[in-house]
């Protein structure tokens, strides 16, 4: 019985976030989050940093069948702009396992995986649910360009980022399946000059 009501309570909970997030909607197609270009997304940031994951952890939000959290935990952090978070980060994003084993997964809400790089936009004040900025628009994927040029930049689904389009309020961060990324050294570059 206890894992029935435990489920129903996760259920309502997960519902209400839903229902919740629908409403503060401004996009169409059910999206929670408005779509924000890089350069309100950079603005927006407390800290932009680079680091790697060292670990994703559970967390839970109150008593035993609270919401359930992970711990993202950034190691080797490199300072990019605003406030300097120093060499470690410990963030925290709405969703996971709970103590039954039920997930909660919130659409939009950026997922990690231990050992990749990462670039953040953070404002972990600005959210108690996602401290990034815009949550998924505000996390790029730091990999290996498959021709061994180096690290290029993906968006959160590893589409990579081929170049910056736009000028100030307008810029925006292209995606093209398929396409070579840009260098970290050149988005990084292009992201301080929105700043």
């Amino acid at each position: 019985m206890a894992i029935r009501s435990a489920m129903a309570r996760r259920t309502l909970a997960a519902a209400g976030v839903v229902a919740v997030l629908a409403t503060a909607a401004s996009e169409p197609k059910g999206t929670a989050v408005a779509k924000m270009s890089l350069y309100d997304v950079a603005k927006n940031a407390d800290f932009i940093a680079i680091g790697v994951v060292a670990s994703v952890r559970p967390d839970r939000d109150g008593p035993e069948h609270g919401m359930p959290f992970r711990i993202v935990t950034l190691t080797d952090v490199e300072h990019v702009a605003g406030a300097d978070p120093g060499s470690e980060i410990a963030l925290r994003f709405a969703g996971g396992s709970d103590s039954d084993g039920i997930e909660t997964d919130i659409p939009g809400m950026p997922r990690f995986t231990e050992r990749e790089k990462v670039m953040i936009f953070a404002a972990p004040s600005q959210g108690a649910w996602c401290p990034l900025v815009g949550w998924w628009q505000g996390l790029y994927r730091i990999a290996d360009h498959t021709d061994g040029a180096g690290e290029g930049v993906f968006n959160h689904a590893m589409t990579p980022v081929v170049r910056i389009s736009g000028q100030a309020e307008a810029a925006e961060a292209e995606t093209a399946k398929g396409g070579r990324p840009m260098t970290l050294q050149k988005f990084r570059g292009e992201v301080l000059a929105l700043r």
